[in-house]
């Protein structure tokens, strides 16, 4: 049996915490992409971490609610509908509208959107695929990104929304090998593969080469050391090491101490009770540094914790720790 068919025999439960995660964002957790190989591949929450040789088709297609018509200029979807439909933002202060389009005999891509929150570039584009060209919903374009001559990490997140008029909007989140510190940003974004059942490589690239001021496509970010230990029922830890907060997301960095600290939830609860469940995550506790919880678009009050949860359940498995506020 080989990986493809292996991945069609996964069985992934996409409605947990269905009170909490819109429909888009439970098909958007579960085509997590990963390419790095040497790592294990886990799932956690509404993510499921593949190799990028192989991406998992999902069973549904998503459209806009008003149709495109011949006289109207779209470019894409916004970076707020990728990261939260329940609860969107308003990241205009953060993102950088580019609206760059190249043409290749694959069909015409527009690089719409950019942002970075932290270690992660979020990409919005719109494809109009020519005739000959077969591509649907349930298959990705995969990035490859340099800033500043360095490129990214092994880790991205792809979706595909289907649009009306024969166009789909692309969304990536890339993880960032390094966080730009410069003042500007020489971006170079290219996609030289489709990603499905197989991987096929394109007969010509879209190649985007563009550059931004830092301040134009970047939320601004703090972060706090905190070096918390959560203790679970049965003896097992988690380190809360970071919390960084953006505009954007609160991150929880976090060191595990065994396997059976990867079977946890998370929530953060508000000082009047109010509970909101984790956006992303990432749990190993194979290597240090890589697991995070992440939450969008939540503001901190003095007083909210961060409570661990059993993963089916939902049920608190102790007090969790309080969450420093910090502005960022």
């Amino acid at each position: 049996m080989n990986i493809y068919e292996k991945l069609n025999d996964l069985q992934i439960d996409t409605n947990e915490h269905t009170e909490q995660l819109s429909h888009f964002e439970q098909k958007k957790w579960a085509k997590r992409v990963k390419r790095n190989l040497g790592r294990s591949k886990k799932k956690s929450g509404k993510m499921l971490m593949i190799s990028a040789a192989a991406v998992l088709v999902m069973s549904a297609s998503i459209y806009l609610t008003v149709p495109l018509v011949a006289d109207e200029q779209y470019s894409g979807g916004s970076i707020e509908s990728f990261v939260s439909q329940v609860q969107p933002g308003d990241y205009t202060d953060y993102k950088k509208v580019v609206d760059l389009k190249q043409e290749t005999t694959s069909g015409t891509l527009t690089l719409h959107e950019l942002m970075i929150d932290g270690d992660r570039l979020f990409i919005s584009s719109l494809l109009e695929p020519a005739n000959d060209f077969d591509f649907s919903y349930d298959k990705q374009l995969e990035p490859e990104v340099v800033i500043n001559g360095v490129t990214s990490a092994n880790e991205f997140m792809a979706q595909s929304i289907d649009e009306a008029g024969n166009a789909f909007t692309i969304y990536n989140e890339v993880d960032l090998a390094e966080i730009p510190a410069e003042e500007e940003l020489e971006i170079s974004i290219s996609y030289h593969s489709v990603l499905g059942m197989e991987k096929i490589e394109l007969p010509e690239p879209w190649t985007f080469e563009l550059t931004v001021p830092t301040e134009e496509m970047t939320a601004p970010s703090s972060q706090i050391e905190m070096n918390e230990v959560i203790t679970l029922p049965e003896g097992h830890t988690m380190t809360v090491t970071n919390t960084v907060i953006t505009p954007v997301s609160v991150q929880f960095d976090m060191e595990l101490s065994d396997p059976e600290a990867e079977k946890v939830s998370f929530e953060l609860v508000s000082p009047g009770g109010e509970k909101t469940i984790y956006g992303s995550s990432l749990m190993d506790s194979l290597n240090k540094g890589e697991s995070y919880i992440r939450f969008y678009n939540y503001h901190i009050e003095p007083g909210t914790r961060l409570v661990p949860v059993h993963y089916e359940t939902l049920e608190p498995l102790g007090e969790g720790i309080e969450v420093p506020v910090i502005n960022p």
